[in-house]
């Protein structure tokens, strides 16, 4: 229904100038209409939406140095092929 996400070292420490923004497409309502970051919630909590969608991208100066890949699982599916970059 929801997600936060950050970037984080293998401590668990913020990376200098790498960051995440991250969009949920939810149920009934679409895409939200703002992009979260860095730990921010995107979607909904209590309300029982399903997330449809996702799109994440890395943000900062370092951006380009690094490549985000993720997928995810969908209902009566199962996990999705690895996306990167959006």
């Amino acid at each position: 229904e929801a997600i936060q996400a950050k970037i984080v070292d293998g401590s668990g420490k913020a990376v200098n100038n790498l960051g995440i923004a991250y969009q949920i497409h939810g149920q009934n309502y679409g895409w939200s209409q703002v992009w979260k970051t860095d730990g921010g919630i995107s979607g909904t909590t209590g309300q029982s939406l399903r997330a449809e969608a996702l799109r994440m991208t890395l943000t900062g100066s370092q951006a380009a140095n690094y490549k985000l890949s993720y997928k995810v699982h969908v209902q009566n599916l199962g996990w999705t092929d690895l996306v990167s970059d959006g």
